[in-house]
């Protein structure tokens, strides 16, 4: 998982694999001691940041030895995963992060009949879409029998508000080129927007009208991300979905053309040709372990 999303802190490590922060931090020392992951603590101008944790030297090496490649085609540079603790995009990159290992704490924790069946890295995500769009990240989520698929778009309110609408006019350019959004064969795909705060989810909603992609929204730190917090855009601001029902893309959205063959169709791959599909080596598909919690 550092592999893939470069860095997290010790609490999303906890939400991922561990019943505690505790126990997460006692076993995240030990593998920092052999050098399994390195980790660093940004500076903060009051208080202390909690510990950034990302792979080392000795977790690239067992990565490699476990895929049978050199550990050079891991592309694993230390300099550069320990600028992070430098970098502007750090906050963002660990609120998109955060979102996606709350979603599969929720389903260890508290909803058995629920799970994070897929969690794509913006790297990856531009190496399928970057032509058309580059989402901060791409999941599916299953609930009470129930599996949406949505890209996500996390807001920390740095970028203008027409710079969301130019967003949201390429995944309807990449819908035009392509037809309804299928990373996996089956199914449409939402968009979700994770904001930073209500006003800006507010205004969003302001200057954005219902169209022919389905857009939901919510606010961090605002109630569970898999429960009802999910605002549509069109609906009014009280009217709030879980995130199975709020990324359900209509019916007639979700028809598939058989006879459709192109790769701007077929972008992605299933979960169970995830060992079998060829992509650019540097994102080598993900483990059944890293899809699926």
């Amino acid at each position: 998982m550092l592999h893939e999303h470069r860095v997290l802190t010790v609490a999303q490590v906890a939400e991922l694999a561990f019943d505690s922060v505790s126990s997460a931090q006692h076993r995240l020392v030990v593998l920092y001691r052999h050098r399994v992951v390195d980790r660093f603590r940004p500076f903060r101008p009051t208080g202390s940041a909690p510990f950034h944790y990302v792979l080392g030297r000795g977790g690239a090496a067992l990565l490699a030895q476990e895929r049978g490649i050199d550990v050079k085609d891991l592309n694993v540079r230390r300099d550069k995963l320990l600028g992070l603790e430098r970098s502007q995009r750090l906050a963002h990159l660990v609120a998109t992060n955060g979102f996606f290992t709350a979603l599969a704490a929720t389903a260890r924790r508290c909803a058995p009949d629920a799970a994070l069946a897929a969690w794509w890295s913006e790297a990856r995500c531009a190496a399928a879409w970057g032509e058309h769009v580059r989402p901060d990240g791409y999941g599916r989520w299953q609930h009470a029998g129930t599996t949406v698929a949505f890209f996500l778009e996390c807001d920390r309110g740095s970028e203008p508000h027409d710079r969301l609408a130019a967003k949201l006019d390429a995944y309807r350019n990449l819908r035009e080129a392509t037809g309804p959004f299928r990373a996996y064969s089956t199914e449409a795909t939402a968009i979700l927007l994770w904001f930073h705060s209500s006003q800006r989810e507010a205004t969003f909603h302001q200057h954005t009208r219902p169209g022919p992609l389905t857009v939901a929204t919510a606010v961090a730190g605002i109630g569970e991300a898999a429960g009802p917090v999910w605002r549509r855009v069109g609906d009014p601001p009280a009217h709030r979905l879980p995130l199975a029902v709020a990324a359900r893309v209509p019916a007639a959205d979700s028809l598939i053309d058989p006879d459709r063959q192109d790769a701007a169709w077929r972008v992605g791959y299933t979960i169970d040709d995830a060992r079998e599909t060829a992509v650019d080596p540097v994102w080598p598909p993900p483990d059944h372990h890293h899809l699926a919690w």
